[in-house]
């Protein structure tokens, strides 16, 4: 028997808050003071200290847990410079085989010194063996080094598609980053995730959900490939 002790939210009209929770197992048995709760448990009951408040498992109504998972196992660019993302880009290029495919998300150009667009070519110092893509912190950008453009078939020759362009040098070649609806072809470059690699995302995202306090989740966009893999 243990006998959790701290603050504890109920949600009951009655009782919104108790200061103990006796636990048998994995049952919760009793709920109220900690005289009580330990009187009722016997003087062997293991008594742990809380800190903070605690609530009941929370649930959320619209979460796409796939995704959540792909992103976890992405590089988090957030608030990095270019040198940091770079750098960043390389360290993982270290881990993995060439040919690979190194994702990533979250850069802002207003983050680097001086404040402009990045180019593929910031991105061969990191590796030219592996394609990169790196999303915009808006997700409405990619920033690709040269092995990504050639998987997609991006050279000079691109035209921008309706609703995108490609970012272009002085003389018209694509620099790397692409907007809008120009990210459509370098994304379908990207190879089918394979079975495993879902699952291992689905998994991911599920254990992070869990450590949030999450206890249900609701997908809002789940397949039933997903559903066999889970």
């Amino acid at each position: 028997m243990r006998i959790f002790v701290g603050r504890f939210v109920t949600l009951e009209r009655e009782r919104p808050e108790v200061e103990a929770i006796a636990v048998d197992g994995e049952t919760v048995v009793g709920t109220g003071g900690f005289r009580s709760m330990r009187g009722a448990a016997g003087a062997r009951a293991e008594v742990i200290e809380v800190p903070g408040v605690a609530v009941p498992g929370l649930v959320d109504a619209h979460i796409h847990v796939e995704w959540l998972g792909e992103a976890l196992g992405q590089l988090d660019l957030r608030h990095l410079d270019r040198n940091e993302i770079i750098a960043a880009v390389a360290a993982r290029a270290a881990t993995v085989p060439p040919g690979s495919w190194i994702r990533g998300g979250g850069w802002d150009e207003s983050f680097f010194a001086p404040a402009t667009l990045p180019t593929a070519t910031d991105l061969h110092g990191a590796t030219t063996r592996h394609p990169v893509l790196l999303t915009r912190i808006d997700h409405h950008a990619v920033w690709a080094n040269g092995p990504a453009l050639a998987a997609a078939g991006i050279d000079a020759s691109a035209t921008d598609p309706s609703g995108g362009r490609f970012v272009r040098d002085p003389a018209g070649r694509p620099t790397g980053v692409a907007i809008e609806a120009a990210m459509a072809p370098l994304l379908a470059a990207i190879p089918a995730a394979t079975k495993q690699s879902r699952k291992e995302a689905i998994h991911l995202a599920l254990s992070r959900c869990a450590a949030w306090g999450l206890t249900t989740v609701h997908d809002a966009g789940i397949d039933a490939d997903a559903l066999d893999l889970s």
